[in-house]
């Protein structure tokens, strides 16, 4: 009986061509779906503007910046405007302008592209990170990509990167990220191309400059060298501090490799922290303790970890109060946090080491702006979370190929598990991404902006500025209403009293006016601004004397102050005191020599003064500087007339009218300069 031939057990399954065109394909594909979906994201930013918060002050009215000759590089690397000395940052913004002009739609594209980049090279980090995190023969491939790109995306479209992509002068933020990451990039190179136990020389060397571009671009990459070191314990396991020779590893770690990062980092840390003090922009000890300065770190810690799970309410200002209350409930609640955090990747730290080294490198990059070192009227803000919250994409990423790693059992099983994985990973990005679009709109101009600002997170600033919005376009209502309660929320705020009490000067409140301008004054002793608004609400109540001893008070102050010289000239004028009135005139007019107003105004108190010549001279200034001032055509005329020359007075008063049809004064002069010309006329016949 013939035995029947045994078949072969079926070989294992191999790779199909398919298969292994799809692995080829996640190189590109899954790198452009990264590409393409952030950028969607941030679509709408290409229809925003420039904003009333720096945009206007640092590009509408800056001219130093735009273009890239030697004039504008010079400033570029010697100004500390932006906070610091960040040259890189400013040449990409002289390149927008020899690009775009003044289009903000340019700016706003070269910032998201720069986050684009940033995002992709990420990504690339993000892969190499979890290599070196996997046993060896726990696979590579798609999956791995995949990881990478759901930390990529988690990074890019969280709407705490709105702030720094969507404001065009955080492009320091995009910039500043894109260098550090491909620093980080390049010392991983190194480390994969080492020879023995030292970093290949040329990878090394590249991340170390551009390192430096990263600190020529905001000083906030001065924590790489830490998170370096970190990334050697875990996942690189080049550091192994209980292994033989660890102290020696440790010496070649931190001496010879990072010191010239730590060189770096500490030189950028230098000029920021004089270019803060230089701008009065540090709070003093004085102003915050100790202990403030650590609840406030604490705070931050546990805000932005808060923020990232919910990313709701987001806004421009979260304003630091007047005082700080350590034992409010925000506070008490930050500290449990960050102790339980903390506590909890202390416990784990054998079994899921990532896990601590991501919160020590949370806690490292947000330490220059948690509040140790206080600058500015934030407590915290959504840009601040940049560099330091991308270890926690990093570990959602990892944490979603571990899932799709763990779920391929049986065929069937398997597919329906990763793809709940998969359609999870998807729905949260969605959601991400549908919030960042919506964030990005707040963004589009002033008024929305801070509109937003004031319902999201109630502050001070939010209201003042919105009351500036409204008192721009001459809404002085509405501007008052946003003033006053900017002014309950800061009483003791002097530039709050003044922005109201000038709105009530322009609502025709002169008295309630005062009032704020008085208030100001007690809050703002070594300020020239109260005593010179108080000046022109008492013009306005017509307490002429009063207000000369304002306006002087104002120039006693600020010696330099041209527009109190001018207002107090004038007064002094209307008095008959025309010696003094002269001397604070000539003073305006040498501190603005460009007014035409100030040297009209000086050529008629020159003119009571029976000095003709000095005054024609002043008056004949004023019209060549601006042709189209109504009155300095009319005071004009009226200096000719004085001189018997009416045919010539007769010119500038019309040409006052046909700039001024309304100007009463002038068609005043003209009637009499006529009928002084016929009189005269008659007379010689």
């Amino acid at each position: 009986m013939s035995k029947k031939p045994r078949r072969r057990p079926p070989a294992a399954a191999r790779p199909t061509p398919a298969l292994a065109l799809s692995s080829d394909l996640s190189r590109w594909l899954v790198p452009a779906v990264l590409v393409l979906v952030t950028a969607v994201a941030y679509l709408p930013t290409l229809a925003n503007g420039f904003v009333n918060f720096d945009d206007i002050e640092n590009f509408v009215n800056n001219r130093a910046y735009r273009g890239l000759g030697w004039t504008q590089l010079r400033w570029m690397f010697t100004t500390w405007s932006l906070g610091g000395l960040i040259p890189l940052t400013w040449i990409t913004l002289g390149f927008d302008y020899v690009i775009w002009g003044m289009d903000p739609a340019g700016y706003h594209l070269t910032s998201l592209v720069l986050h684009v980049l940033g995002a992709l090279v990420f990504y690339f980090i993000l892969l190499r990170l979890l290599r070196a995190a996997l046993e060896p023969g726990d696979g590579e491939g798609t999956a791995l990509r995949l990881g990478a790109l759901v930390g990529a995306l988690l990074f890019s479209v969280h709407p705490l990167r709105v702030e720094s992509v969507a404001w065009i002068t955080e492009r320091r933020d995009v910039l500043s990220g894109l260098f550090t990451f491909l620093s980080a990039l390049a010392y991983l190179r190194a480390g994969e191309a080492r020879t023995g136990e030292r970093l290949e020389r040329r990878w090394y060397l590249a991340s170390l400059a551009l390192f430096a571009c990263a600190l020529l671009s905001k000083a906030m990459a001065v924590t790489l060298p830490v998170v370096l070191v970190l990334l050697d314990v875990y996942p690189l396991r080049r550091l192994r501090l209980r292994s033989p020779g660890s102290l020696r590893a440790l010496a070649r770690n931190l001496l010879v490799e990072k010191l010239p990062f730590a060189l770096l980092a500490l030189a950028c840390l230098i000029v920021t922290v004089l270019a803060a003090r230089g701008n009065d922009a540090m709070s003093s000890l004085a102003r915050l303790g100790l202990l403030d300065r650590l609840s406030l770190a604490v705070h931050s810690a546990a805000f932005y970890l808060w923020k990232t799970v919910a990313p709701i309410n987001l806004s421009i200002m979260y304003q630091l109060p007047e005082r700080l209350d350590r034992a409010a409930w925000p506070f008490i609640a930050a500290w449990v946090c960050v102790l339980a955090v903390s506590a909890v990747c202390l416990a784990l730290a054998r079994r899921f080491p990532a896990l601590l080294i991501v919160w020590a490198a949370y806690l490292v990059m947000l330490a220059p702006v948690s509040g140790l070192v206080q600058a500015g009227w934030q407590m915290t803000a959504d840009r601040y979370s940049y560099l330091p919250c991308l270890g926690w994409a990093a570990l959602a990423g990892a944490g979603f190929f571990l899932a799709w790693r763990r779920v391929g059992g049986a065929r069937g099983e398997s597919t329906r598990a990763r793809a709940l994985v998969a359609w999870t990973a998807v729905c949260l990005i969605a959601v991400l991404g549908v919030l960042t679009w919506r964030q990005v709109g707040v963004w589009h101009d002033t008024e929305t902006l801070w509109t937003h600002a004031a319902a999201a997170a109630p502050s001070s600033l939010a209201h003042e500025n919105l009351g500036e919005v409204y008192q721009d376009r001459e809404q002085f209502d509405r501007a008052a209403a946003h003033f006053e309660q900017s002014v309950r929320m800061r009483p003791g705020y002097g530039p709050g009293h003044l922005h109201l009490g000038a709105t009530r000067a322009q609502q025709g409140r002169p008295e309630e006016a005062m009032r704020e301008y008085e208030e100001a004054a007690r809050l703002m002793p070594d300020s020239a601004v109260p005593y010179y608004n108080m000046g022109l609400a008492l013009v306005a109540l017509r307490r002429p004397t009063e207000a000369i001893t304002s306006y002087r008070q104002a120039v006693k102050i600020v010696p330099s102050y041209a527009d109190a010289h001018n207002n107090l000239g004038l007064l002094l004028t209307d008095e008959g005191k025309l010696d003094e009135a002269v001397t604070h005139l000539r003073e305006a007019v040498a501190l603005r020599p460009e007014s035409a107003g100030y040297h009209s105004n000086l050529g008629v108190a020159l003119g009571r003064q029976g000095r003709a010549g000095e005054a024609l001279q002043e008056l004949g200034r004023a019209v060549d500087l601006d042709p189209r001032n109504a009155g300095a055509h009319n005071n004009l005329g009226v200096m000719l007339v004085s001189l018997g020359r009416y045919d010539d007075a007769e010119v500038q008063f019309r040409e006052a009218l046909a700039i001024s049809p309304g100007l009463r004064e002038a068609q005043v002069n003209l009637e009499d300069a006529t009928a002084r010309a016929r009189r005269k006329g008659a007379t010689t016949r």
